[in-house]
């Protein structure tokens, strides 16, 4: 189990690296490239600059990879509900990260000086979640549940588990359809809306559930995948005609949980990536992040029937774990969300800047009014005879 254990804290830590990064890095491709500038702007892109800044994406796409890789190795290894919570490492992570950059969610974005509240609330919050994933490792039975390909079978039947995948199903397909209708009857939203949107918890919260719960599904048959490879390798031929050859159509069921895993995990990848760029990173990461984290560790414990393994002090110290946890999450997001944003005048330089890009627009419009007026024919003076 401790395998996995390192496993999963090592992925978590390179996926939020890599998440982070490749956010961070495209915004600064986005801005050194011709389409980031006025069309008016007579600076050109450093093509060398773009170039190392390409190099720099791709290897935080690599960290990304590899880290995601490694999560799902970590399957093999130890159980959903302590993989799951190891996943709050990228909690610490975006916020040395924050702290690292200087981000405005911690600093104020012309000074750069400190937002004394908010970094105490993001401070408080790392401090909890670290100590939230230090209580789930220590309260979780070394002892786990195997099985059979009979066995993983039968859970999909497994009353409990129809329940809950039945539930959560309903609720997916409704907000999916409320939010198709409110994008389709709905105003376009102007700046200012998205402006606001960009650190909007609720809506975060809003366009989260639906990722991280088709991501938990993921991370669920991920964990069956895992069985499934570690009865075909562990027993030898016997393994391998078990799970291949003795139960009818099985090797179109190991192919089918493949192509399933691989979809939920692209597209809550996607969906996390497409959140990370629409929404503040140091505020969407926690939010998308603690939704998968908690979805992840109920559903696989559910489905596995984890849960038996515990002993009563060893469940109520991991379900406090995972609440103290979620706590640390509220605290981080609530602090970065409820500081309020200084408003600072432009510096002079600044002020001087905007005026003479003011000029310049001026001047262009009246460039161009001039090109597209219309000419008046010339006048040929009369021939005197």
């Amino acid at each position: 189990m401790w395998l996995g254990i390192l496993l999963g804290a090592a992925g978590s830590i390179g996926i939020a690296i890599g998440e982070l990064g490749m956010g961070r890095t495209s915004e600064e491709i986005k801005t050194n490239t011709h389409e980031g500038q006025s069309l008016i702007s007579e600076k050109p892109a450093n093509e060398t600059l773009l170039a190392a800044l390409n190099v720099k994406l791709f290897v935080y796409r690599a960290i990304f990879v590899v880290s995601a890789i490694a999560n799902f190795v970590a399957f093999g290894f130890a159980p959903n509900p302590v993989l799951a919570p190891l996943e709050g490492l990228q909690f610490v992570s975006a916020f040395l990260w924050a702290v690292y950059y200087r981000k405005k969610t911690l600093f104020h974005e012309e000074t750069k000086r400190i937002k004394k509240t908010t970094f105490c609330y993001a401070l408080s919050g790392t401090v909890t979640t670290s100590v939230a994933i230090v209580g789930v490792v220590l309260f979780t039975p070394t002892i786990e549940s195997t099985f059979g390909v009979e066995g993983l079978l039968c859970l999909w039947s497994r009353p409990e588990w129809v329940a809950v995948a039945s539930t959560l199903s309903g609720v997916v397909v409704l907000l999916l359809v409320l939010g198709w209708a409110s994008s389709f009857f709905s105003k376009p939203p102007t700046t200012m809306e998205k402006a606001e949107a960009k650190e909007s918890v609720s809506v975060m919260l809003w366009s989260a559930f639906v990722p991280a719960t088709v991501g938990a599904i993921g991370a669920t048959l991920a964990k069956q995948i895992s069985e499934l490879l570690r009865v075909a390798l562990s027993g030898g031929e016997d393994g391998l005609m078990e799970v291949f050859v003795d139960f009818e159509h099985s090797f179109g069921m190991v192919y089918t949980l493949g192509i399933a895993t691989g979809f939920c995990f692209w597209y809550w990848f996607r969906e996390l990536t497409n959140g990370m760029s629409k929404f503040e990173e140091t505020l969407a990461l926690p939010v998308y992040q603690g939704s998968y984290i908690v979805l992840t560790a109920l559903l696989g414990g559910i489905f596995f029937d984890d849960f038996v393994n515990y002993n009563d002090v060893q469940l109520a110290g991991w379900m406090a774990s995972l609440t103290l946890l979620v706590v640390g999450l509220a605290v981080i997001v609530v602090g970065a969300a409820s500081s309020p944003s200084v408003p600072t005048s432009p510096s002079p330089d600044a002020q001087r800047g905007m005026m003479k890009q003011a000029d310049r627009v001026e001047q262009t419009v009246k460039e161009n009014v001039a090109h597209l007026a219309p000419t008046r024919p010339q006048q040929v003076p009369a021939l005197i005879l």
